[in-house]
């Protein structure tokens, strides 16, 4: 495996933001602390760290599944699934209380297709013009000045969101199974708290899953699979420049 996703250096910083108190009493990972006694699982944290990330960074190709467990923290978002490989992600977000919203990232542009209210949670002055922007492909290019208001947009589907944590300190704590895969756990800050990164032992040791929590409160699950699978990702067909929408 030797090629790695071209995701736009821009959206690197937009991960998932969270903040205020947490009111669930979700708990983090439930692990075991019985290690195999051979292989990836008694190697050193940083060890296992460095094989997990520089396997996952040279995917071409992969599925990103995740679960929002705070909604009211996390603009509403309840889950998301997305397509990533070669030249961005594509995928769909599920709102609480706003629809559904799709996204497409390419290296030059961000494509966003949401409902009006969605627009508006997204960005006040957006809102105001979330009528013209509903329900029709946007196109927002790398140049425009509304590009960072829609990069954690498209940043959900990022694999550098799963990546967070890589070049921080982390501690084994327990070993466990992600689709019937058996996988050693690691615990590293990342992102909005803690990132447990669950590595694979068998075949290559990608990462299958990453939960981010605080404390013990569970925020999001995402989960990885469909590996080096041939996709495409490219601009939708028809789209509007979001300049010829705001004035």
């Amino acid at each position: 495996m030797s090629r790695r996703f071209p995701i736009a250096a821009a959206l690197l910083g937009g991960a998932l933001l969270l903040g205020g108190c947490f009111t669930s009493s979700s708990p983090p990972p439930t692990t075991t602390t019985s290690f195999p006694k051979s292989g990836l699982a008694i190697q050193a944290p940083t060890r296992i760290l460095y094989q997990g990330c520089g396997s996952t960074r040279q995917l071409t190709s992969a599925t990103m599944r995740t679960t929002f467990f705070h909604p009211n923290l996390s603009n509403y978002y309840r889950s998301g699934t997305w397509r990533v490989g070669p030249g961005g992600s594509s995928g769909t977000i599920q709102t609480k209380s706003m629809g559904q919203a799709s996204t497409v990232s390419t290296p030059l542009a961000i494509y966003l297709n949401a409902s009006a209210r969605f627009w508006k949670q997204l960005s006040t002055t957006l809102g105001t013009h979330a009528t013209a922007l509903a329900n029709k492909w946007i196109e927002v290019s790398v140049t425009s000045p509304w590009f960072s208001t829609i990069a954690p947009v498209a940043a959900l589907g990022s694999m550098s969101r799963v990546l967070a944590g890589c070049f921080n300190t982390p501690k084994t704590v327990g070993v466990g199974s992600v689709n019937a895969i058996p996988v050693v756990i690691l615990h590293v800050p990342g992102g909005s708290g803690t990132q447990a990164l669950a590595i694979a032992l068998k075949g290559d040791p990608l990462i299958l899953s990453m939960t981010q929590f605080s404390g013990s409160h569970t925020l999001s699950t995402t989960t990885l699979s469909h590996f080096n699978t041939a996709i495409t990702i490219s601009p939708p067909a028809e789209s509007s420049p979001i300049a010829q929408l705001v004035t």
